[in-house]
């Protein structure tokens, strides 16, 4: 009797385990939804003063959701402010390590604070391991309008002149003609052009931000010993830093004086 009973707990022990594990194995094999990227950065653009192209993903890193589901975007502009729905991005069955990939375009009329949320499987269609970890926050901080440097009131002049050598100076404007603040260090170059020579590098000056409607005011007095022409050409921004509006008015050039 005591071989029989031994040999009973011994086959209830066991089917108790295979149940365990087979448990174990169902609460496994469920999915695991997340988003794995939420971006916002601004885009030049001429038709509104500012448009926002927001980057969305989202991965299965469970078994497969068995059905479809719903990403939702939200925004608020005042921390204070509940989330409000933007939009909605539909996925369909996801396998594991399934996901998807979203690009959208927003257009607003005013720079600020811009507070981002994104919540996948947001109508909560889909069982899932864990519910805690189907949000990601973004709050980043974006300047309305596009900043456009312009070189404006280019002149050059000969201020006096010797036997032995000329004396010019050379004034010129850098003006931010956009609907928005340049920001960031930006480089202008002067470069001379000598006796009909290609233009070469005269001097680089360096600026740091420049709100719409002002100007930065630049002068270089040069002196040669042997000249018959001088030209001048100005880059606003040599290096290319400041995301403009337009690119087409940041050279200019000057007349050719003579001594």
């Amino acid at each position: 009797m005591k071989h029989q009973l031994a040999v009973l707990g011994i086959i209830l022990a066991g089917i108790a385990g295979n149940v365990s594990a087979a448990g174990s194995a169902g609460a496994q094999a469920k999915p695991d939804l997340r988003v794995t990227e939420l971006l916002a950065e601004k885009v030049t653009t001429d038709n509104v003063p500012l448009r926002l192209r927001v980057t969305l993903s989202i991965k299965n890193f469970g078994a497969s959701t068995g059905g479809g589901f719903v990403t939702r975007l939200y925004l608020k502009t005042k921390s204070s402010d509940p989330f409000a729905p933007l939009q909605d991005f539909q996925s369909g069955v996801r396998s594991t390590n399934g996901g998807d990939r979203w690009q959208r375009t927003f257009d607003f009329q005013e720079g600020g604070t811009y507070y981002f949320k994104a919540e996948v499987d947001a109508d909560k269609q889909i069982a899932e391991t864990a519910e805690s970890n189907n949000t990601k926050t973004l709050t980043k901080t974006f300047l309305g309008g596009t900043p456009d440097l312009s070189v404006v009131n280019l002149a050059a002049r000969f201020v006096s002149v010797t036997s032995s050598s000329a004396h010019a100076r050379i004034e010129w404007d850098v003006e931010n003609v956009g609907d928005g603040k340049a920001v960031g260090s930006f480089v202008t170059v002067l470069k001379v052009s000598k006796n009909g020579s290609s233009f070469a590098e005269l001097q680089r000056f360096t600026r740091t931000t420049l709100d719409r409607g002002k100007n930065f005011h630049f002068y270089r007095d040069v002196t040669y010993s042997d000249v018959r022409s001088l030209r001048f050409m100005v880059v606003a921004d040599a290096t290319h830093v400041i995301h403009e509006r337009g690119e087409g008015n940041n050279t200019a050039y000057s007349e050719t004086i003579k001594p």
